[in-house]
Formats: C-alpha cells, sequence, structure tokens
C-alpha cells in the first residue's frame, strides 16, 4: 500500500464545509455513524496543529500518529516523501516530522525540496541514523529538531510543544 493518507472528517452533511480533523481511511471504515459524531467531537479539532509524519516504516507512522492523536494533534501519514510533497500543494500542514533514511527521496532531500519551494514548515527529523555530520547538516539547514530512535515520547513532545507556544506567541495567541 502506498501512503497512508488521511481523510478530512466533516461536521455534518448539512455543514459540508466545516470540518474537525483527520482520519485514517481504515479507521473510518471501523467507526459506525453514531461513533463518528463522537469521535468528530472529541478527537480532531479544527484548530488542532496538523503534523505530517513521512516514514516508510509503518509501525513507526502508527506509532507517531496515535500518540500526537491522542494528545490533541491531528495528523497525516505518508510512507514516501514524494507522497508529502504531492500533497502540500493542496493542505497546509504545521509541522512535518521525518525520517532521514527513507527509499527514493530521504528526509534531508525533502527538507532542502522543501526550503526551495519557499517553504518555511518546521521540520523535525527522527532517525536511527546517528552520524553527527548528517545531524548538522540537518540543523543547519534548519530542522527544529534532529531525534535519534529509539527516544523517549516526551523528547518529541517537548520539542512540538516548545515550536507551537513559539508559533502561538509569535502570532500573537499567548
Amino acid at each position: 500500500m502506498r501512503g497512508k493518507h488521511c481523510l478530512p472528517i466533516f461536521a455534518s452533511k448539512d455543514e459540508p464545509r466545516q470540518w474537525y480533523g483527520y482520519i485514517y481511511p481504515s479507521k473510518l471504515r471501523k467507526i459506525g455513524e453514531v461513533d463518528q459524531a463522537v469521535f468528530m467531537r472529541t478527537n480532531h479539532l479544527s484548530d488542532a496543529p496538523v503534523i505530517a509524519i513521512v516514514d516508510d516504516d509503518e509501525a513507526v507512522r502508527e506509532a507517531l500518529s496515535n500518540l500526537l492523536q491522542v494528545l490533541g494533534y491531528s495528523t497525516c501519514t505518508f510512507d514516501r516523501a514524494a507522497d508529502f510533497l504531492m500533497e502540500i500543494s493542496n493542505r497546509s500542514f504545521d509541522c512535518l516530522i521525518t525520517d532521514v533514511k527513507m527509499p527514493g527521496i530521504g528526509g534531508l532531500e525533502l527538507q532542502e525540496i522543501l526550503r526551495m519551494m519557499g517553504s518555511s514548515i518546521p521540520v523535525i527529523i527522527i532517525t536511527s541514523y546517528t552520524d553527527p555530520v548528517t545531524m548538522q547538516r540537518a540543523l543547519e539547514k534548519g530542522a527544529v529538531a534532529y531525534i535519534s530512535k529509539p527516544f523517549a515520547d516526551e523528547e518529541l513532545l517537548r520539542h512540538l510543544q516548545r515550536l507551537f507556544d513559539f508559533n502561538a506567541s509569535q502570532d500573537g495567541n499567548v
């Protein structure tokens, strides 16, 4: 299967333009109509930051997505950088979490492509590739964090909290 793209969740048929977040197509089939309404109201609010996760390891994508959704973030996952690049022109993301080594376009190349496109999306690199030169290159190119796998959830959450607190203060929302 290619990237597990998420779908927007809409409030109701009467309000088709008001959406509450994202859900994976596989989860949508598992949730009944009544449960969908509860899920929409409680787990995905329209003002939640949307985090894109790009990693070729399905277990990592699912674990990160589940963790972040439980904490109130909306997520959208991709198994390849090319799929993410096709989607970024259609959707706004507040942060990108990506692996360094992936088939095709790797995380560092993805970061460089985004900058060449003029994107200012914050990038967090997660990887089991712990070469100091790679870490320095990622940070010099603008990554907000470089986290080595395996990592504690708190480490990632600390970076996200700092990032979104900073962005909110820049927007005057704090």
